[in-house]
């Protein structure tokens, strides 16, 4: 996995990979991979993948979900 992740260049081949291994590993049938911007309180959606299809950038503010997420610290 680091050596691909290492290979490749293009962010968004990092996140398909990564979306991949978590699709694989978990037998996900949704993989949604976020980042956040606490200053701006922004959410952005790196990956969103639903059975392999799909992929997105889109940033939204925080969520009542996001926020629940970033205060507890605990997985949902």
């Amino acid at each position: 996995m680091q050596q691909a992740l290492a290979s490749q260049l293009d962010m968004h081949a990092i996140y398909n990979l990564i979306g991949d291994k978590i699709r694989d590993i978990f037998d996900a049938q949704v993989v949604v991979i976020a980042s956040y911007d606490h200053a701006a309180r922004l959410t952005t959606l790196r990956l969103a993948t639903e059975k392999g299809q799909g992929f997105y950038e889109e940033q939204r503010p925080f969520s009542r979900f996001a926020e629940h997420l970033i205060a507890t610290r605990q997985p949902c």
